[in-house]
């Protein structure tokens, strides 16, 4: 696909979905949703095992773009719910794809920038970047976000950032669960390689169904866990993988699903 919002680069087990609209802080349209969206399709039909989401220039994402939002004012229901849809189902590719995703920021998250870093499943910032779910100021909620911050950001301070609309600085995002660490802008990209690493060197079905059992046993009761957590475990024991990784625990060898960046 030739992308004009985007770049995908897929090297080895590792995907690169890069936010290119530097010139608008790569602010998103309806193209460059379309554009992520199938790149999160080609990853999901590809041999990649971790996705990370990144940005060109000096912001990470200033949500919506202007033109865009121009544009909705003069468009009927349809269109914007249409619209809507398309960039809660962007999330959702994002949220819901199997493999390990990290987000990597600098500079602004603004609005539904913040979407991007919420539905992944890892963020990490640099000391300098900054937060804002800033919708309400523009008389907006960030309704299509809703889930994933929830995910995230305990509902006390998810309460107070959404009627407020005020600055996160990165020390703040971390202390509220948004992202997972902070580390200056130099180190950002040897620290997102290092977390690749520690990925690749676990099972990529066990990296897999550790996403999916945080996804769904929170909506089991206890009973349901209960017999799911056994069932679960006892199948992977059973699997190749697991068989290879106990016994290459026991041979004190390296598993062959292991790869070294």
């Amino acid at each position: 696909m030739d992308y004009q919002n985007i770049q995908l680069t897929m090297e080895d087990s590792i995907a690169y979905l890069m936010l290119n609209r530097p010139n608008v802080c790569n602010a998103f349209n309806a193209q460059l949703i379309s554009e992520v969206r199938g790149a999160i399709q080609k990853i999901k039909n590809s041999h990649i095992r971790v996705l990370v989401i990144c940005a060109a220039g000096k912001h990470f994402c200033a949500g919506g773009d202007l033109q865009w939002m121009k544009d909705a004012q003069h468009a009927d229901y349809q269109k914007n719910y249409d619209d809507m849809y398309e960039i809660s189902c962007m999330f959702d590719d994002i949220y819901s794809i199997e493999i390990p995703t990290i987000a990597k920021v600098q500079g602004a998250a603004i609005g539904g920038g913040v979407g991007f870093v919420a539905a992944c499943d890892i963020a990490i910032c640099s000391t300098e970047a900054v937060f804002s779910l800033s919708e309400a100021k523009a008389g907006l909620v960030p309704a299509c976000t809703t889930a994933y911050l929830l995910h995230k950001i305990p509902p006390t301070y998810l309460r107070r950032y959404f009627i407020t609309g005020e600055k996160i600085n990165a020390q703040t995002a971390h202390a509220i669960g948004l992202v997972s660490e902070v580390c200056e802008f130099e180190n950002l990209t040897g620290q997102i390689a290092l977390l690749c690493d520690h990925i690749l060197q676990c099972g990529p079905n066990a990296t897999q169904m550790a996403k999916a059992l945080l996804r769904d046993v929170p909506n089991m009761s206890y009973a349901e866990f209960l017999v799911h957590g056994a069932k679960t475990v006892a199948k992977m024991r059973m699997s190749d993988e697991g068989r290879e990784g106990f016994q290459a625990f026991l041979e004190k060898r390296k598993p062959h699903w292991r790869i070294e960046n």
